[in-house]
């Protein structure tokens, strides 16, 4: 965690650690971190990087489901599957 987090903080446009560091706070339960990294990984990615903003997606809906927002969460499900049908995770 502290390597994605130095990272983080010489680069913050970069995908692969934020995208980690979105999915690392959602196992550790920090919920509103969680959505805070996956909203800076939607805004980051480019428009047609359909993998990124599927899992992405896929992250948010994890989070805002633990954390009491079923509707949040299914709609950021059902946007991770339009993006990104092949994350098995997400269904």
């Amino acid at each position: 965690m502290n390597i994605l987090l130095r990272l983080y903080k010489q680069d913050s446009t970069n995908i692969a650690a934020v995208s980690n560091l979105a999915y690392r706070y959602g196992e550790m339960g920090n919920y509103a971190e969680a959505v805070r990294f996956c909203n800076r990984v939607i805004a980051l990615s480019e428009p047609d990087d359909d993998m990124a903003l599927g899992l992405a997606y896929s992250n948010r809906s994890y989070a805002r489901s633990q954390s009491g927002d079923a509707r949040g969460g299914l709609a950021d499900a059902e946007k991770s599957i339009g993006y990104y049908p092949g994350n098995s995770y997400v269904y």
